[in-house]
């Protein structure tokens, strides 16, 4: 145990050390590009599973890779099978089931050699306990198992010919269990290969019956021909047979004369000759290209990123299974066999060959615990494939029953500070077989400022950055496996939690709307375990928008813009949000003119005041001349371009706002306006409130006056002026103008709210506008005195806030803000 347990933590030492991205470690796997993170876990007697995580500088973009080490012990043992037949593909679990009605446990899987896809017969040799299968190929070299679970990398170089007293100097060249071709000459089967030999054309055939051996490496097998006979498709096959086939218009003349001349009754020889050094080889398949040859990558520099498995051999004889995963973007670019054969030299490989990649690729495994094979890899299709045949690694050992170990899941952790992650305990025998916990296991960590754990397996990440280990100890037994906690990740990822699309830069949201976000984190390119209250969420401009610790975005109805920042660490991910509301402004929210302000704001009648807090539109301050010059400018659609020609007679227009000008000059210029005269001085007085019967004067010359009105009855209708008198009757006639407790109060100042409602209520007004604008009387040379009774506050009966009303704020300055202070936006009219 306790050298089990020194091996265990100088591989963690490893994982580490590549989780840190420590100096001493910083080219190991450079044939990839940047390494970004290892880890590593025994499964099975001298049997380890890799996974790394790298960063290819060529393809920019990520590479996965897994490989079992095996080291061959007598516990476990490298073997090759296929399914039923030579002929077909075939799923691992059929594989499996055959495995295990020989009485073998498979602990690991992997793909095998290339097969031709229309019939699922492996491209080079397959030899299986002992029994040779299918011939080798012209070209690759194959890979062979020896009884003692060694491997060898290489070429058999297997040739099978017959001889008997008809075959003058034998058949040469014979190719066992290959698809019958008009090119392949002359074919030998076996019951191994299907119940028939599957063949297309016609051909003159010889059935013999085995009379002594099987093919085999370097063997002799003995047979008697019991007919000899044309077909003109599939024959029959039998175990204990054999069946020797030639095409009838084979290309092969000279060897079909001398084929024809085999007699019913006949013996014939078969001699099956290859490498001796291949003798005791017991399991061998065929591969595709040599990869590593005594140390030197000697693979194709020109072939493309690929899914790819591999099997290669150490110098000290350990067999890596390798599998990398590609085709999937964001997750796996694969590999090229140069840049593949540079990876498996790295670890240590002096031999290695490329097996069947692409769709093909895939590593099985039966974790420690568990009783059934796990896909370790993500095959490229989504799916598992159905193949010619597998490299299994298999026991005959049997359970012990006995807790012998005790293994931790997940066994590699990344997470953010404050995440969470649940470790679950599984036990083993001696012989790796699950064993049932009897009992509660104990967890601790070697290090709390890195988190804590409880007595369920609960880990909750600390604040503190860095690497812990989580252990776990029941009846006598420990196991421990390593936790990292990152305090600021590189990324932030934030998407949103209904759909799982990645956000853009940018959301708009409607009234009331909300968004849950859910916020993921990387770190060397690589996903933390995280959950969203591990972030702070946090909205500027919170009048528009809120967020709470889950990422939950409520908005209400106000329109406006504001940005959401999700913090880890120091980092932060931002995302700017829009809502699209039915309000605008943050002051007339709950206030009685919200409706009439809402509506010409949107039609762009009205303006209001930016500010750090929001839109205000500030309803109950009052409204000056010049604010409301341009407000019946833009109601009008009045163009300033066109009325920029205009001079204004005003001595005070040195007075009159710059924003304000072009509103005055197209008001002027219909004649809506004509200032005041003051000791003979015609002055517009821009910066003065408005009254309410200059209000009604000016919207009323924009419209047809019905000289027949009806008189005003309001108690202090006499204190209306002469001249606007014929303005204020109409407006009162149509019901833009109602007046309130039976007072018109026509030399009160007109709120911001008020003249909402006046021009929101002459939107709804039927006027016959006249081809020119009416003659009118003259303003007076003096504007009457205001303020010489208490104002009212309004002619609405509603236009008095309700107490305690929230989202009205009142400017206690009339008027307008100057450009550039409190939020404004220079060169913009601000308020209206």
């Amino acid at each position: 145990m306790i050298a089990k347990n020194i091996k265990k933590v100088l591989s963690f030492v490893l994982i580490l050390a590549l989780i840190m991205g420590l100096g001493s470690v910083a080219a190991f796997g450079e044939s990839y590009g940047e390494l970004l993170h290892g880890a590593s876990m025994t499964v099975n007697k001298g049997v380890d599973l890799h996974r790394t995580d790298f960063w290819s500088s060529a393809k920019d973009g990520p590479q996965v890779e897994y490989y079992l080490e095996y080291e061959k012990n007598s516990g476990v043992l490298p073997i090759t099978t296929y399914g039923n037949t030579v002929y077909g593909t075939y799923k691992l679990s059929t594989v499996v089931a055959k495995a295990q009605e020989q009485g073998y446990r498979v602990l690991a899987a992997i793909n095998g050699d290339f097969y031709n896809t229309a019939n699922g017969v492996p491209t080079g040799i397959l030899i299986s306990d002992g029994k040779l299968l299918c011939s080798e190929n012209s070209k690759w070299s194959a890979i062979g198992f020896k009884e003692d679970g060694s491997a060898v990398i290489g070429r058999l170089d297997l040739t099978i010919r017959a001889d008997s007293t008809s075959l003058e100097n034998g058949l040469g060249g014979l190719g066992l269990n290959r698809p019958l071709s008009m090119t392949s000459g002359v074919a030998l089967f076996t019951g191994d290969y299907n119940t028939t030999n599957k063949a297309t054309m016609p051909a003159w055939n010889v059935l013999l019956t085995i009379v002594e051996g099987e093919p085999a490496i370097n063997s002799v097998v003995t047979a008697r021909v019991e007919s000899v006979f044309e077909s003109e498709g599939e024959v029959p096959l039998q175990q204990g047979q054999l069946l020797l086939c030639i095409p009838k218009d084979t290309s092969f003349t000279t060897t079909f004369s001398k084929f024809i001349t085999l007699r019913t009754g006949e013996m014939v020889t078969f001699t099956f000759s290859g490498n001796e050094a291949w003798n005791d080889v017991k399991y061998a398949i065929g591969g595709g290209s040599t990869l590593l040859s005594g140390g030197e990558n000697v693979a194709s520099e020109g072939t493309g990123y690929q899914p790819r498995t591999a099997l290669g051999i150490t110098e000290e004889g350990k067999v890596i299974l390798y599998a990398i995963d590609g085709r999937q973007t964001g997750y796996s670019v694969g590999a090229s066999e140069y840049t593949l054969a540079e990876r498996l030299k790295e670890l240590g490989c002096v031999e290695a060959i490329n097996l069947d990649g692409g769709g093909s690729t895939a590593l099985h495994l039966i974790l420690p615990g568990d009783d059934t094979l796990t896909t370790i890899n993500k095959p490229s299709e989504g799916t598992l494939r159905s193949v010619s045949n597998y490299i299994l690694l298999v026991t005959e050992n049997k359970p012990v029953g006995e807790l012998e170990n005790l293994h931790l899941y997940p066994y590699d952790s990344m997470l953010l500070s404050g995440a969470t992650q649940t470790f679950t305990i599984k036990g083993t025998d001696a012989n790796y077989y699950p064993v049932a916990l009897d009992g509660s296991p104990k967890f601790t960590t070697d290090d709390k400022k890195f988190g804590s754990i409880d007595a369920a397996g609960l880990f909750t990440a600390g604040p503190e950055e860095g690497t812990s280990y989580v252990n776990a100890s029941l009846s006598g037994v420990n196991g421990f496996v390593p936790v990292t906690v990152i305090k600021t990740p590189h990324s932030i990822i934030l998407k949103d939690e209904t759909t799982g699309k990645e956000m853009g830069e940018k959301v708009t949201l409607g009234d009331n709307g909300t968004l849950s976000l859910t916020a993921s984190s990387l770190y060397n390119r690589l996903p933390l375990v995280s959950s969203d209250d591990c972030y702070t969420w946090s909205v500027a401009g919170n009048t528009i928008a809120a967020v709470d610790e889950e990422g939950t975005v409520m908005v209400g109805t106000l329109t406006g813009d504001c940005v959401l920042t999700v913090t880890a660490g120091e980092t932060s991910a931002t995302l700017n949000i829009r809502v699209e509301g039915s309000d605008f402004f943050l002051d007339t929210l709950t206030h009685w003119s919200r409706e009439y302000v809402n509506a010409l704001y949107k039609s762009g009648v009205l303006t209001g005041n930016s500010t750090p807090e929001g839109l205000l539109y500030r309803p109950d301050n009052n409204m000056t001349r010049a604010e409301f010059a341009a407000v019946v400018s833009r109601w009008l659609l009045l163009d300033p371009a066109a009325y920029a020609h205009v001079e204004l007679p005003f001595a005070d227009v040195n007075q009159i706002p710059q924003w304000a000008i072009p509103y005055v000059k197209c008001v002027y210029g219909e004649g809506i306006v004509k200032g005041n005269q003051s000791n003979g001085v015609l002055k517009f007085n821009p910066n003065s409130t408005i009254t309410r019967e200059e209000a009604m004067t000016m919207i009323g010359r924009t419209v047809e006056i019905n000289e027949n009105s009806p008189e005003l009855t309001f108690s202090d209708s006499s204190k209306v002026s002469n001249w606007a008198l014929p303005y204020v009757k109409t407006m009162v006639e149509v019901g833009v103008i109602s007046g309130s407790g039976n007072k018109l109060t026509p030399k009160n100042p007109v709120t911001r709210s008020q003249v909402a409602k006046i021009i929101y209520t002459m939107d709804t007004v039927e006027f016959d506008f006249p081809e020119e604008i009416p003659e009118v009387v003259p303003d007076p040379e003096v504007t009457p005195e205001t303020g010489t009774e208490a104002p009212e506050v309004s002619d609405d009966p509603e236009a008095t806030d309700p107490e305690g009303a929230e989202g009205t704020v009142v400017n206690p300055v009339p008027g307008i803000i100057p450009d550039g202070e409190n939020g404004s936006i220079p060169g913009m009219p601000e308020g209206l």
